[in-house]
């Protein structure tokens, strides 16, 4: 069985993301980031989107344009809970899927 994939349909800024990840570990100062996000199924988008709160805990940039990270975050809303993707900063869309 695959994971839950979900499509980016908009999100923060690459500044946002990295200070996300730069504080994610810091107590009391964590910063997270919204993303407004769709439920995909074979491939498809399913369901309208809604917004997810998460806190960066890794961020790795993809070979490309600036602005396009591999990242990991932990998802404080919708039950989802830890999650693994690809974000371009720059056009604000990507994906992630769901990893615990």
């Amino acid at each position: 069985m695959s994971a839950e994939q979900f499509t980016i349909a908009d999100g923060p800024t690459a500044d946002k993301m990295i200070d996300s990840f730069k504080y994610s570990f810091s107590p009391g100062n964590r910063i997270y980031v919204e993303f407004r996000v769709a439920r995909r199924t074979s491939g498809r988008m399913r369901s309208p989107s809604f917004v997810v709160e998460a806190n960066v805990t890794a961020l790795k940039y993809e070979s490309g344009k600036p602005g396009m990270y591999i990242f990991e975050a932990n998802l404080h809303s919708h039950g989802i809970g830890s999650i693994k993707g690809f974000y371009d900063a720059t056009k604000r869309e990507g994906h992630f899927e769901k990893t615990a």
